[in-house]
């Protein structure tokens, strides 16, 4: 009788539930009614010390990288930038928007004019406005963390990301 037990005890010893899994995948969970288990695969395989009925399987896998805020479309492996949520901006006479793409770490921007105009502004929801701009070229500073400047702007409304220490700005109407 206790070798009947010492093989009873040695088969529950391997988990009752395996599912194989591609190698990509990097969880595994069982949603069975309102209860809910989680396993990390090793060489393709998740394991359950359980073997519930009923259960739906769902599986991480990586579906991309992004890099900063915004909204990003992710299928097949790769995620493409889209846009980022900011705050509503509008052009008018004299106002200069700057709309962050992608990560940034900039806390303010400067704006420095020909003429001695010279402002700063702080970033709220992705976005920076300067109003009473001069006509004519400025350079624009993003300050508080990585330095990096971008120079021409004018009146109207830009979307920047950073590189490094590169700003790229492209105009685009809001």
């Amino acid at each position: 009788m206790f070798a009947w037990i010492a093989l009873f005890s040695s088969a529950f010893a391997i988990a009752p539930l395996e599912v194989r899994v591609d190698p990509d995948v990097t969880s595994v969970k069982l949603v069975c009614g309102s209860d809910s288990w989680e396993s990390k695969p090793h060489d393709g395989v998740a394991t359950f010390d359980r073997a519930p009925d009923n259960c739906q399987v769902l599986v991480t896998r990586p579906a991309g990288q992004i890099n900063g805020p915004g909204i990003y479309t992710c299928t097949g492996g790769t995620c493409v930038y889209q846009d980022t949520p900011h705050r509503p901006v509008s052009n008018a006479p004299g106002r200069l928007n700057v709309v962050f793409t992608g990560a940034y770490d900039t806390q303010w921007l400067e704006l420095k004019c020909d003429g001695g105009f010279r402002e700063r502004v702080d970033i709220t929801e992705n976005a920076g406005t300067f109003d009473g701009v001069p006509s004519g070229e400025c350079t624009l500073l993003f300050k508080g963390a990585t330095p990096a400047q971008y120079r021409p702007v004018t009146t109207g409304t830009y979307k920047c990301r950073l590189t490094g220490i590169t700003a790229v700005c492209d105009p685009f109407k809001p």
